[in-house]
């Protein structure tokens, strides 16, 4: 872990432990709304390193999605081979209707299983099975059942609210004329979490810090007060925490959040969320730098370019972060060539000196 990982974990342990009593009685309250429906087996019942053959995975939950199609190899060889890839959703899915959107991901999996399958005989009796990673609040009642309860990370999409998301992309698999069925239905952190007990049992805990953020643990089955009564073989069950939508006056916001989170598809929601994900950094960054430009001459006149949302990506911010030459010559060409800022102007002074009130 390098000096910069260290202080962001360093930055977030302080700040749960700052707002502990505030996390947890706001936690409780949306578990109670969004439980799980107690699938505390989906661990321990199921990822036990014997599963031997063929599976493929989905994983939809940000500005991308995922196909996969794995080789177990059971308890000696463990992950025989993987192959992934990653399909951009464009942006007008994300605010049109559940149907284009399924659609357009089934089709991109149906090319992904016939490419993978070429060459290949398929099997005359099996229909081949999928875990569909969906990374959105939902109410889940059973292992491979779930109704969406709201979106985040941009999307929009408001015909699929109150919707069973399986049955959504099971129909468009027929549409498709993919021979596919969803054997389950987990959280991204919930699936990490699995991944992580098939390595090592020890594992209790799962953070996703990407396009969104979330978090999911252990807990003791009878200490699940909406879940008592329903025991799982381990005593355990998994509770997804849903801590993107968590919000306490501590939190440091800055006007730039605030801002950010008032013009969003989704304002005072997913607060949490909006200060530290990928989805959001980067046009956090773009508004510190539009409102340097409107007030100072620090980069020459405003580009235009910087009044345009989500311009600039959180991995150009990270790209510039990364920036170690003397001259700072990424920095420079990203925000030349993305916002149109000239940032020789003052990267090339020495030393280069910025101070931003906020």
């Amino acid at each position: 872990m390098d000096c910069n990982s260290v202080y962001v974990f360093y930055f977030f342990f302080f700040l749960m432990i700052s707002n502990w009593n505030c996390i947890y009685f706001q936690l409780c309250g949306y578990i109670c709304i969004a439980c799980l429906g107690c699938p505390g087996k989906l661990i321990f019942d199921v990822v036990v390193r014997s599963e031997i053959g063929t599976y493929y995975a989905l994983d939809l939950g940000g500005t991308n999605f995922r196909v996969l199609r794995i080789q177990l190899g059971g308890r000696r060889s463990s992950i025989l081979s993987q192959d992934v890839e990653r399909q951009p959703i464009p942006q007008h899915l994300m605010t049109s209707t559940s149907e284009d959107l399924f659609d357009f991901i089934a089709s991109t999996l149906k090319q992904f299983v016939e490419k993978e399958e070429s060459g290949s005989e398929p099997s005359p009796v099996r229909t081949r099975e999928l875990g569909f990673t969906f990374s959105f609040p939902v109410k889940q009642s059973s292992l491979r059942s779930g109704i969406l309860i709201k979106w985040t990370k941009g999307f929009a999409i408001e015909d699929m609210v109150g919707k069973e998301v399986v049955e959504l992309l099971e129909a468009a698999m027929i549409r498709s004329g993919l021979d596919m069925r969803a054997a389950l239905l987990v959280n991204d952190t919930v699936g990490t979490l699995a991944l992580g007990r098939y390595h090592d049992a020890d594992t209790v805990a799962a953070v996703i810090i990407g396009t969104g953020t979330n978090a999911c643990y252990l807990e003791r089955a009878d200490a699940v007060i909406k879940c008592q009564g329903l025991l799982t073989t381990s005593g355990y069950m998994v509770v997804n925490m849903e801590w993107g939508n968590f919000w306490s006056s501590h939190l440091p916001r800055t006007s730039y959040d605030i801002d950010l989170d008032s013009e969003s598809p989704n304002p005072n929601d997913q607060g949490f969320e909006k200060m530290i994900s990928g989805m959001y950094l980067g046009d956090i960054v773009r508004r510190v730098i539009l409102r340097i430009s409107l007030e100072s001459d620090i980069f020459g006149p405003v580009s235009s370019r910087l009044s345009i949302p989500f311009i600039l990506q959180t991995p150009l911010v990270a790209a510039m972060h990364e920036d170690d030459s003397p001259e700072l010559k990424e920095v420079a060409k990203i925000l030349k060539e993305n916002l149109g800022v000239d940032g020789t102007l003052f990267l090339f002074s020495s030393p280069p000196i910025l101070v931003v009130s906020i």
